[in-house]
């Protein structure tokens, strides 16, 4: 098994994410029976890897240095994986900082008919293990062809939480640590080994395929029983489906952008994306190190957002949550906006309440607190004190399972922060987002206008680059917002020109907005002088 740990051979499976309809139960029996009619005391291993962009990585390996034929390979996982040809690629499995834990059985096991594994708990599991930076393999063979092992590699000590989620994810089995050379681990019976690992990679492959919440209903998960043993009226009524009936091909989903190419496909705010991709650096540089057990680095990824209306202060906290759950630091991707009326109540002793209630909505997630300014009254003392030192204890609770950030003008965030000492220390990061110039207001009315099939002219370009500069110098004036604004007005403006007669020949050839679509908004002039909003970027909070 020593030999085996280090990984001499692997190959990458390439999984199916959509598409494909996938039995990993007959991959597992399968995956079994081959491994025990290998000669010698060969092995054969399941190795799963926390990915940033994958969720898991799944590798194929071997304790042998030759390569393994890649068409009995395809005959074992042709279900839910494609075998790239003749290239080898593994992972360390053990390495600097880690520990190797093997999975002990349960002193009273379950019969083989009931389902092996709780599959609410094992959603819990393979999410802490990617969070982590906790491997997973199992190998079987000939050596004890009625067994199979599983391995978890650890980095640094294992934790409760992992311990418990374990037990309950596989009816009270347990881990235990693998001491010195001779230690070999203990092994499951063949039976339970291909039921544990079935289910783990069948919620592996439902998580890739399409992400969900651990706490849905139990009945929304796979099953291995109910699917490998489904009872006579099940395959009746699914054999009487069948007959007669067309089965379409599903049409391909279009593949939903990462968050880095969402953030470089906004209009402007080089500074922002800069800030951005600082951010990201450090958060996978955090993640990485955490994975390798250094957990010196304790630096929370909490942000303050400064900037006036329409300047893209939620566009780009949504990207960010992309960037943290691809990074392995959130467990998901949503973002939770929330303002003052979910936080403060009216009611005295309420208002710790909702935020305790937020923060438990928001675990695993981004928590993005808008206008978080208005928390403050003008006198001290109040719901909104309340609220705030709520908001710091739940930020010190969860600094591990979520991320907060604040959003509001520049002026009015600084009076905020200067309310309670404890928060300004939690918010590492400060992005001013500044207004925009005609330059790029005129790219981001295109930019709009494309959005609804419309083009501009160049007449209209000039026309719209005056406006937008003229607005630019107005305070409030709305930056992406008057963009939409413009572009709606104007669109109203061209069906007024092109679709008031009744004559179906009137009807244009072209959707291009005119100059003429475009009116100065009212209330829209040069000030004498403009006003100046926030920080230098980089000033501390």
């Amino acid at each position: 098994m020593k030999e085996f740990i280090k990984g001499n051979y692997g190959k990458k499976l390439q999984l199916c994410h959509s598409g494909r309809k996938y039995s990993n139960a007959s991959v597992w029996k399968k995956f079994v029976a081959y491994s025990s009619a290998l000669p010698g005391n060969d092995l054969l291993g399941i190795q799963l890897v926390p990915d940033e962009k994958d969720f898991f990585d799944v590798f194929v390996v071997s304790d042998k240095k030759t390569s393994l034929n890649d068409s009995d390979l395809e005959w074992i996982f042709n279900d839910i994986a494609d075998i790239p040809k003749g290239t080898s690629d593994k992972d360390l499995f053990a390495g600097p900082g880690r520990k190797i834990y093997c999975l002990t059985p349960p002193e009273i096991l379950p019969e083989y008919t009931e389902r092996v594994a709780n599959n609410i708990f094992l959603t819990d599991l393979l999410y802490e293990m990617n969070s982590t930076g906790i491997k997973l393999q199992v190998f079987a063979g000939k050596q004890d062809p009625d067994s199979v092992k599983i391995l978890f590699s650890i980095p640094g000590e294992v934790t409760i939480k992992f311990r418990t989620i374990t037990g309950l994810a596989f009816y009270g089995a347990e881990i235990r640590e693998i001491k010195g050379s001779q230690d070999e681990g203990d092994c499951l019976s063949k039976e339970f080994g291909w039921r544990y690992l079935s289910n783990i990679l069948g919620e592996t492959l439902d998580i890739i395929n399409d992400p969900c919440n651990p706490e849905e209903d139990e009945e929304d998960f796979f099953d291995i029983d109910k699917d490998y043993f489904p009872s006579s009226a099940e395959t009746a009524e699914e054999d009487s489906s069948d007959e007669g009936e067309n089965k379409e091909t599903p049409a391909e989903e279009p593949v939903k952008p990462s968050a880095i190419e969402e953030l470089n496909n906004l209009i402007g705010l080089d500074d922002i994306k800069t800030q951005v991709l600082k951010i990201r650096a450090f958060a996978r540089m955090k993640q990485t190190l955490s994975k390798q057990g250094a957990n010196d680095l304790n630096m929370v990824m909490n942000a303050c957002f400064m900037g006036n209306p329409g300047t893209a202060k939620t566009t780009v906290a949504r990207i960010l949550a992309g960037i943290f759950h691809e990074s392995g630091l959130l467990e998901t991707d949503e973002l939770i906006e929330v303002g003052r009326s979910d936080l403060v109540s009216e009611y005295s002793g309420k208002t710790a309440q909702l935020v305790r209630d937020t923060f438990k909505k928001a675990r695993g997630k981004l928590l993005f607190i808008d206008e978080a300014y208005s928390l403050v009254e003008y006198w001290e003392n109040t719901h909104g004190d309340e609220a705030i030192n709520t908001i710091v204890q739940e930020m010190e609770n969860h600094r591990d399972e979520t991320i907060v950030i604040f959003a509001g003008y520049p002026d009015k965030m600084e009076e905020f922060f200067q309310r309670n000492p404890g928060l300004r220390s939690r918010v590492p990061f400060k992005i001013l987002f500044r207004d925009y110039d005609a330059d790029v207001l005129t790219e981001i009315v295109r930019f709009e206008a494309s959005k609804r099939n419309f083009s501009l002219s160049d007449e209209a370009c000039a026309k719209v680059n005056e406006i937008c500069s003229m607005a630019s110098e107005t305070p409030g004036f709305g930056n992406g917002r008057f963009c939409r604004n413009l572009v709606e007005e104007a669109i109203l403006n061209f069906a007024y020109r092109n679709f008031s007669s009744d004559n179906e020949e009137d009807v244009p050839e072209t959707y291009e907005l005119s100059a003429e679509d475009f009116k100065m908004p009212a209330g829209i002039k040069t000030p004498l002088h403009k006003k100046v909003f926030g920080f230098s970027v980089g000033e501390a909070v």
